[in-house]
């Protein structure tokens, strides 16, 4: 007879792991407040730690047992086997479209991105010096108003 900490509740729910060989899908089989039976393509290490994600759900787990087709992973935390049952809290669909189906950028909008960012930087170096100047000239106006307005006052003077 086997002894188990926590009751199981059997499930079929797909979600992401993360182990030593990248990204890969991964369905969970059986869930409990301290572990998870995963279905697995790829065959996990026993004793290597994942990361399961399900939604906004975050699972660090230990790779407790497995062979080429399951594994069982005992969690460094309690699961809230509730909340990552709830179809509204794992659902991966957002607005009608899945996050992994949304088009990404393509080369061509990262070139447009590029023009716009240099236009706008070109058109900043082109104010700050516009501005410059106009400060400069104000300054060279200043500098010579008082001396240019002695010289025409003495100029309008008649010599005595």
């Amino acid at each position: 007879m086997e002894s188990r900490r926590s009751p199981r509740s059997p499930t079929n729910i797909s979600a992401r792991i993360r182990h030593d060989g990248g990204w890969d899908d991964v369905a969970i089989l059986n869930i409990s407040q301290h572990g998870m039976m995963l279905a697995t393509k790829p065959k996990l290490n026993r004793g290597a730690y994942v990361e399961v994600r399900r939604g906004p759900y975050v699972i660090i787990a230990q790779i407790i047992w497995s062979n080429e087709a399951f594994a069982g992973a005992r969690s460094q935390d309690r699961i809230s086997v509730g909340h990552l049952l709830e179809k509204r809290a794992i659902n991966p669909i957002e607005n009608g479209t899945e996050r992994r189906a949304i088009q990404r950028p393509t080369e061509q909008s990262w070139a447009t991105c590029r023009a716009l960012g240099q236009l706008f930087e070109r058109s900043a170096v082109w104010l700050i010096a516009g501005l410059a100047a106009a400060l400069m000239a104000e300054t060279v106006y200043n500098a010579l108003a008082e001396p240019t307005s002695q010289i025409s006052a003495a100029m309008l003077t008649p010599n005595r």
